[in-house]
């Protein structure tokens, strides 16, 4: 104990609740008092299988927010409140995991493990730049499963056991980009087979011939994720992409097919 002063006692108040204190505006979002009860079975916490990937994003700074997901006994892929946490961050630098339009920092997800599970990342991008999304962790199963980073805008399935994965964005909330996947679309998507039909030339202007396959639009995006230009229901196999604006800058055209694929193509027009 610390030597000091003796300390008076204190003096007797009344303190009075009432439903003025009450805030209807507070997000108690997280309390999940009637769902997915586990009082009736209880188990060992300590002896669960447990398969768990934490991913970090990082800013140019080296500063970083940290987000957590597994498959894990006894989880679900609805809303557990012994195994879930939603984010209660909303801005700053931010990673998560997202199911329908619930953010979670901390989701368990059910078991048997399924290869073909998709798990959609979102991040909120405080100022515009560079960023990486890199693998922090991983247990159980995960120490000889592939895991892919699926960036969508971009069309690119990265092995994110090897290398983090950097990427440039502009300020706000992404919540369609990226994807954690099992399985290397490029080797098992026709997709593959569609980039081969689709043939980009540049000169005074942009063409695009999709071969015997019908394109549906084209979307021209800049490398900071920014939509450009759109060209919609084009229903042919070869188009110009008239008014696009030359500058000698990377350019990113996202072509649907009638198919439903999609196929990015690089160029520098």
């Amino acid at each position: 104990m610390i030597d000091g002063p003796p300390v008076a006692a204190a003096a007797n108040v009344t303190v009075a609740f009432n439903n003025n204190l009450r805030s209807a505006s507070y997000n108690n979002s997280s309390f999940y008092k009637t769902s997915n009860s586990m009082t009736s079975a209880p188990f060992d916490v300590n002896n669960l299988e447990r398969n768990r990937i934490w991913l970090d994003l990082i800013n140019a700074n080296g500063q970083s927010d940290r987000t957590l997901f597994g498959y894990i006994e006894n989880a679900t892929m609805g809303l557990d409140s012994f195994f879930d946490c939603i984010t209660q961050n909303t801005g700053g630098n931010l990673i998560y995991t997202e199911t329908g339009d619930t953010k979670f920092s901390i989701q368990g997800r059910s078991l048997p493990f399924d290869v073909n599970d998709e798990v959609n990342i979102g991040v909120n991008i405080p100022t515009q730049g560079n960023y990486t999304i890199a693998l922090a962790a991983l247990d159980g199963l995960f120490n000889d499963q592939k895991i892919y980073l699926r960036d969508e805008l971009l069309n690119i399935t990265h092995d994110i056991k090897l290398n983090p994965y950097p990427f440039t964005s502009l300020s706000g909330a992404i919540k369609d980009r990226f994807k954690v996947v099992y399985i290397d679309n490029a080797l098992a998507n026709p997709t593959h087979a569609a980039e081969n039909e689709i043939k980009v030339m540049v000169n005074n202007e942009v063409a695009v011939s999709s071969g015997n396959l019908e394109m549906e639009s084209i979307i021209v995006y800049n490398l900071l994720g920014q939509k450009l230009d759109a060209f919609d229901n084009i229903r042919s196999t070869y188009t110009i992409l008239t008014n696009l604006h030359k500058n000698n800058a990377t350019l990113l055209l996202k072509i649907k097919l009638q198919t439903g694929e999609t196929v990015t193509k690089k160029i520098i027009y």
